[in-house]
């Protein structure tokens, strides 16, 4: 799949499990805050980290397998996207 629908998917994914279990700790636990500590902050933060590293990602021009992965710097974020935004050279 592409990067872009990579990342719609997990934000579904992610969006649609913390919803629900919303829900379920306000219904059922009457929003009791540590039954949601554990039923919706935990698997939370669960899916954030696991799912970029689950997903297959191809890349559009290559069709190599592509990762997302964390950045450990606010400098390389910026060189980052400093080299997205070049343009790409042609082809021959």
């Amino acid at each position: 799949m592409k990067p872009v629908t990579a990342r719609v998917l997990m934000t579904l994914i992610v969006l649609a499990f913390v919803i629900g279990a919303t829900v379920l700790v306000n219904s059922r636990f009457h929003g009791n805050f540590g039954v949601g500590i554990v039923l919706i902050l935990v698997p939370f933060l669960a899916l954030s980290f696991s799912l970029p590293y689950l997903l297959p990602v191809r890349c559009e021009h290559c069709g190599g397998r592509m990762r997302f992965h964390f950045l450990k710097a606010a400098g390389q974020f910026a060189a980052n996207v400093r080299l997205r935004m070049r343009p790409m050279r042609p082809t021959p």
